[in-house]
């Protein structure tokens, strides 16, 4: 290679991955929670409806509120994507001009697990939280680093905490301090927390709650260990949130989410009070999961997320380089980003998009349709722009509103008799296999499961159509 080569080839592989995160994105088929936050933006009526619906969500607003724009414009789930397109380049962009790291290592960056897949395409709000992470490292010295971090903290809950250990690393490494900073953080931070109370019976995440402390225990450190290996590489057909750990052995998978915690501290070892905010940090994801909502990989990316950001200013006051531990992790961490987004470039995340294909290709579109459980009609409301008859709530819903009932699993009796008793729906959605139901059911269609979501079952209701059912909200 020449000298030109030598001095190109970054750039070249910078175009490559990049096109490849255009790629992935372009070709995504969102799931239902990410078509969830298009639902709400779409239908909430006006912002005041937008934050009364958010009460039920448990997130704060600014994805939403970053999301409006971009659904005026498009008036399609669309929307979704052009948002994270503008996300994915910004993030490459920060990384590229501004990390303190040699070209190598911000290309490994940028391939890992989280900025590559799991941030990079899968459209929800931890992606804008990611972007809000670089974009406070490169303005942090500014009156913009505080700003960024108030934003950042109405992001969601995780990276509400991980504004505040940047709060702290600010103060204890970087030794900056302003009395109007904290106040603009804090205020941001109450708004935040007022707008995820719930007002009515929010019930996320009772099934697992309702386990044993330490069995939740044991479940929050089997999913710290997404931290270190949060893809499965080599393993033939890749599962998103499918960990090397087993949830059958939850001692062993315990260990091995400490061991990836151990890891993430040992990583910032060089400096006692960056390898306290992992350790921080760390913890409080733990207790958050075995005490108020489980978390899965993309809650606890944070703490990758957290061990970057400390080594970047860690190499930028220093002067030195990066650490072989840092590197090393992340290292494993681009294995795992480009073993996903293979599989994602072979296997569809969801089938949602082949499901409403073939729906439009029966000219079923006008049907009226029911879904069980309510959320798998987020596909039809989102692409065919109307409600679906939930079976739980027994009325029209297009987004969901996660209050009582939302999440009733309904005695298969129950079920049955719901179908069968003339409703104003002919066709019913699935994630589940219906055919044992006592039910005047056909199976007309059905996907398999993607890389992450469930199947779907299509289903004529062979009985009289009739009425018309009440919305949800």
């Amino acid at each position: 290679m020449g000298i030109v080569g030598r001095r190109l080839w970054p750039q070249f592989a910078l175009c490559l991955l990049v096109g490849l995160q255009l790629w992935l994105i372009a070709a995504h088929s969102p799931w239902r929670d990410e078509l969830q936050a298009y639902l709400l933006v779409r239908d909430s009526v006006g912002v005041t409806g937008l934050f009364s619906n958010l009460h039920y969500e448990g997130h704060p607003s600014l994805w939403y509120l970053v999301l409006a724009p971009f659904e005026a414009a498009i008036r399609s789930p669309a929307a979704l994507k052009a948002a994270q397109v503008v996300i994915a380049l910004s993030v490459a962009a920060l990384v590229w001009l501004r990390a303190p790291f040699p070209p190598w290592l911000k290309l490994v960056i940028l391939a890992g697990y989280y900025p590559l897949f799991e941030y990079g395409v899968i459209v929800r709000g931890y992606g804008l939280g990611e972007l809000l992470l670089f974009a406070w490292l490169a303005f942090r010295r500014t009156a913009w680093g505080w700003l960024i971090l108030a934003l950042m903290a109405n992001v969601t809950v995780n990276f509400a905490f991980l504004s505040g250990m940047l709060v702290l690393a600010g103060l204890w490494i970087e030794r900056r301090w302003s009395w109007a900073g904290v106040a603009l953080w804090a205020v941001a931070g109450l708004a935040a927390v007022i707008t995820i109370i719930p007002v009515h019976d929010v019930s996320t995440g009772a099934s697992a709650l309702a386990q044993p402390l330490w069995l939740r225990t044991l479940a929050a450190l089997r999913w710290e260990s997404s931290t270190l290996y949060p893809a499965l590489v080599g393993v033939w057909p890749y599962r998103w949130q499918v960990l090397v750990s087993s949830p059958e052995a939850p001692l062993l998978a315990a260990l091995l989410g400490l061991g990836a915690g151990g890891l993430a501290v040992w990583a910032t070892g060089r400096d006692r009070r960056a390898s306290a905010l992992v350790l921080g940090l760390f913890l409080a994801m733990t207790a958050l999961s075995a005490l108020i909502y489980p978390t899965y990989p993309r809650h606890v990316g944070v703490v990758v997320l957290l061990v970057i950001a400390l080594e970047w200013i860690r190499v930028e006051r220093a002067g030195a380089p990066a650490s072989p531990a840092f590197i090393g992790w992340m290292g494993i961490s681009a294995l795992c980003g480009l073993w996903a987004a293979a599989c994602a470039l072979i296997i569809p995340f969801s089938w949602g998009r082949q499901e409403i294909d073939w729906i439009k290709a029966h000219h079923l579109q006008g049907a009226q349709w029911a879904a069980y459980p309510g959320y798998v009609g987020s596909d039809i409301s989102a692409f065919l722009g109307r409600p679906t008859y939930n079976l739980q709530k027994q009325c029209l819903d297009s987004f969901i509103r996660w209050d009582t009932h939302a999440y009733d699993d309904v005695e298969d009796d129950d079920l049955a008799d719901r179908i069968t008793q003339p409703g104003a729906f002919a066709y019913l959605a699935s994630d589940e296999d219906l055919s044992f139901l006592q039910a005047p059911l056909k199976l007309i269609g059905h996907f398999d499961r993607g890389l992450g979501d469930n199947g779907v079952f299509l289903y004529a209701v062979q009985r009289p159509s009739q009425g018309v059912s009440p919305a949800c909200h």
